[in-house]
């Protein structure tokens, strides 16, 4: 995964000191293999060794290294702009249909480099195997939800959806038993209660996939597998347009495996 979109991704994660260190270089990237770990930290205002932290907190081993994955990802995301047709994006800034088409096309590109073919695979094969299955969306995934059921009942498997995580849905849940799968769609924030429900569905054999924003998510350390999708724009029309193709094309790359899988 580039280092950029890794930094960029779990920018909320960081407190507010690398917080400014994340914006920094994501301003300047095309810059930073001219600063030194003691540039960078007065350009922030903070320690050199805030620096070396912050490196090690992305798993590199220090600054040097940082540096160094900035600089190749800068160098690949130049190479690739050159290499498509939305190198002309400056001049079709007015255009909003060129605008979509380009922030789809990012998110897209991202959300192949976050996810390999052996997580959607391994998605769809638990899916095909349960004995059960709900699947839970409350916001713009709902659609790919409902579009999922139907693809598992013409396999001939139990599915449903459910569309909040409020007690009378969640109440849904205790018909799970193991070897069923609950499908935790996140395109919205939910409840602590949740948290609670797939701990004891965890306890019982039930397995808990889920589905979310890359580095969004409190649900990763209670689910059995995760696949995710990426936004890397701020704007929030923009936002919202990369998250809903992002995850309506990983859905449907879900679908397609599980049809292929279900003729073997």
């Amino acid at each position: 995964m580039s280092c950029l979109l890794k930094i960029r991704a779990l920018r909320d994660n960081f407190s507010a000191n690398e917080r400014r260190i994340v914006d920094f270089i994501l301003e300047n990237s095309q810059l930073m293999r001219d600063y030194s770990s003691q540039q960078l930290a007065s350009a922030v205002n903070v320690s050199q060794s805030s620096i070396v932290k912050f490196s090690q907190k992305l798993a590199y081993k220090g600054y040097p290294d940082l540096k160094m994955a900035i600089n190749e990802a800068v160098v690949i995301d130049q190479t690739n702009y050159a290499n498509t047709p939305s190198n002309q994006l400056q001049e079709s800034q007015s255009q909003s249909l060129t605008t979509v088409q380009n922030v789809i096309s990012d998110a897209l590109n991202h959300f192949q480099a976050v996810n390999s073919q052996l997580d959607i695979t391994e998605f769809a094969r638990e899916l095909i195997a349960a004995n059960k299955t709900v699947i839970l969306s409350t916001s713009f995934g709902k659609t790919a939800a409902a579009s999922l059921v139907n693809i598992l009942l013409d396999l001939g498997k139990v599915s449903r959806t459910i569309a909040s995580d409020f007690p009378h849905d969640l109440n849904t849940l205790q018909g799970l038993n193991k070897g069923d799968v609950l499908l935790i769609i996140e395109d919205n924030p939910l409840s602590n209660s949740l948290i609670s429900a797939i701990t004891s569905l965890n306890r019982q054999g039930v397995v808990s996939l889920l589905v979310n924003r890359m580095g969004h998510s409190v649900l990763h350390g209670v689910t059995t597998k995760q696949i995710e999708w990426v936004v890397t724009e701020s704007t929030p029309s923009l936002m919202k347009c990369q998250a809903q193709a992002c995850l309506l094309s990983l859905m449907y790359s879900l679908e397609l495996e599980i049809a292929n899988q279900g003729k073997c």
